[in-house]
C-alpha cells in the first residue's frame, strides 16, 4: 500500500513539473541578407534544454521552465547572440534571432607547394613572420628595421642576407625575393630593395622563408623570400595617421661635428581607407626626413 502511494505521489509531482512550463518556437536568420540559418545551437542558460535549426532556420524548445529565460545561440562562422524571454502560464512564445558573421580567427597557416603531403613538423622550410602588433610596439618606420628581428636575417643598407647567402650584387640584383601582396617590389635598375618608399603603414604582417624557394619564385629567391602583406581595408571609414621624431647623440670628437645643431630624424604617415559595397578603396603616403649624423648625407623622401 505504501508502494502504491509513492508511485501515485512521483506521478502527480511529475503531472505539475510538467504543467508549469512552456514551449518557445523559435526563427533565425542572417543579420546581414536575412536568409535562414542551418545549424545553429540554441541553449536556455542554466538549464540542459537545447535544440538545433533545422533547415529553414526554425528550432522548437519544450518544457521550458516559467519566468524570465535567457536564450544563447552560436555558430561557427558568426558572432554568439542572446535573447531575454517570458515565459508564463503555459503558452508558447515566439522569438527571432539574428546572428552577425564575424571571422574565425585561428593560428599561423603556411600554404606551400610539395609533391608529397606531409605533417608539419616534417616540413623543412623555416617561416618566420612578424605582425602588425610587433610592427607598432617596436616603431618600426622602415620595414628593414622589421627584418633585423628576425633570426637568421642579416640587412646591410639594401641588401638582405638569408643565413648567409649572397644577399645583392650589382648587375644581379637581389638573391632574396622581397613581395608585395605577391608582386615583387625589386628595383627595375639594379634589383635591390627601396626600402624608404615601401608603406609601412598598410603592412598587416610579414612573411619571411629561410631557404631557396626559386621552385615557385625563381631564381630571384635563391636565398629565400620576404612576403609582405597589406591589410584589409575595414568596412566604412577609417583614418590612420603617425607621427615620430629624434634627434641623434652628439659625437664623440669635436672633429667630427659639422653643424651647430644637432641633426635630426622625423617622419609622418596617413592612411584612409573607404569600403563601398564589395569595393575598398585605399590611400596611403609618407614622408621621410634624415639630417644624418654625416655631412652630405641628408635624405627627404616622400611616398604615396
Amino acid at each position: 500500500m505504501n508502494h502504491i502511494l509513492k508511485l501515485c505521489f512521483l506521478i502527480t509531482s511529475c503531472t505539475i513539473v510538467f504543467a508549469q512550463s512552456g514551449t518557445i518556437n523559435g526563427f533565425i536568420t542572417d543579420r546581414d541578407d536575412g536568409s535562414p540559418l542551418v545549424g545553429v545551437s540554441v541553449s536556455i542558460e542554466g538549464t540542459q534544454l537545447g535544440a538545433i535549426t533545422n533547415s529553414s532556420g526554425h528550432f522548437f524548445l519544450r518544457y521550458v521552465p516559467l519566468g524570465k529565460i535567457s536564450i544563447k545561440a552560436t555558430l561557427i562562422g558568426y558572432e554568439p547572440t542572446a535573447a531575454t524571454a517570458f515565459i508564463k502560464d503555459e503558452g508558447s512564445v515566439e522569438v527571432v534571432l539574428t546572428m552577425l558573421q564575424t571571422s574565425i580567427k585561428t593560428g599561423e597557416i603556411i600554404v606551400s607547394a610539395n609533391k608529397t603531403i606531409q605533417n608539419v613538423q616534417d616540413v623543412p622550410i623555416s617561416v618566420s613572420t612578424v605582425n602588425q602588433q610587433e610592427l607598432v610596439q617596436r616603431n618600426v618606420t622602415r620595414l628593414d628595421e622589421a627584418l633585423r628581428y628576425v633570426s637568421g636575417i642579416n640587412v646591410v643598407r639594401d641588401q638582405i642576407s638569408v643565413r648567409g647567402t649572397s644577399g645583392f650584387a650589382f648587375g644581379v640584383g637581389s638573391r632574396t625575393m622581397v613581395l608585395l601582396d605577391g608582386f615583387p617590389v625589386l628595383s627595375g635598375d639594379n634589383g635591390d630593395v627601396k626600402f624608404e618608399v615601401m608603406p609601412v603603414a598598410d603592412v598587416e604582417r610579414i612573411e619571411v622563408i629561410k631557404g631557396a624557394g626559386s621552385a615557385l619564385y625563381g631564381t630571384g629567391a635563391l636565398g629565400g623570400v620576404v612576403s609582405m602583406f597589406t591589410e584589409t581595408p575595414k568596412e566604412g571609414t577609417h583614418v590612420n595617421a603617425r607621427v615620430y621624431g629624434g634627434v641623434y647623440t652628439d659625437v664623440r670628437y669635436n672633429e667630427w661635428k659639422y653643424r651647430s645643431t644637432i641633426p635630426a630624424q622625423w617622419g609622418a604617415d596617413l592612411r584612409a581607407t573607404q569600403t563601398i559595397d564589395k569595393f575598398s578603396i585605399n590611400l596611403s603616403g609618407g614622408i621621410r626626413s634624415d639630417e644624418s649624423y654625416r655631412q652630405y648625407d641628408r635624405s627627404l623622401r616622400g611616398f604615396g
